[in-house]
C-alpha cells in the first residue's frame, strides 16, 4: 500500500484532530510546505492557534490585505498580536504594513500592548 502524501495526511489530521497543539503543528508543517489545501480550516481556526494565522499569512493569495485588516482591527488585540508574530517571518510584508505612523497610532490608542516584546538580549536591528 503506497504511503499517503504529506498533504493528504495534513488534510486528514485537520479534519480529525481538534487539539490546539496538534492543529498548530499541522499549520506549521503546511506553511513550510507552502500547501494551500488547509486555507478554509485555518480561516475557521484563525481565532484559535496563532499558527493558523501564521499559516494564512504564509500561503493565502490575499495575505497582505488579510494582514492589514487584522493589524487594523482594534477590537481584537489578540489577532493583531498573532499577526505581528507571524510577520516576523516575512520582513518585506512587515515593512509594507508597519511603519512609524502605525506604531504611533497604536500607542496613541492605548493599544501598545498589541506589540510583542522583543526577546531578551535580542537585536531589533536585524
Amino acid at each position: 500500500m503506497p504511503a499517503a502524501s504529506p498533504e493528504k495526511l495534513l488534510e486528514k489530521l485537520s479534519r480529525e484532530r481538534p487539539e490546539p497543539e496538534v492543529r498548530s503543528r499541522i499549520y506549521q508543517i503546511a506553511a513550510r510546505l507552502k500547501y494551500e489545501g488547509l486555507l478554509e480550516a485555518a480561516r475557521r481556526d484563525a481565532g484559535g492557534p496563532s499558527a493558523a494565522v501564521a499559516y494564512l499569512l504564509a500561503v493565502s493569495p490575499g495575505r497582505a490585505a488579510l494582514a492589514a485588516r487584522w493589524l487594523g482591527d482594534q477590537s481584537n488585540p489578540a489577532m493583531a498580536r498573532a499577526t505581528l508574530e507571524a510577520l516576523r517571518a516575512d520582513r518585506d510584508l512587515a515593512r509594507q504594513l508597519i511603519d512609524r505612523e502605525w506604531i504611533d497610532r497604536r500607542m496613541a490608542d492605548g493599544n501598545g500592548s498589541t506589540c510583542p516584546r522583543a526577546p531578551e538580549g535580542g537585536n531589533e536591528s536585524d
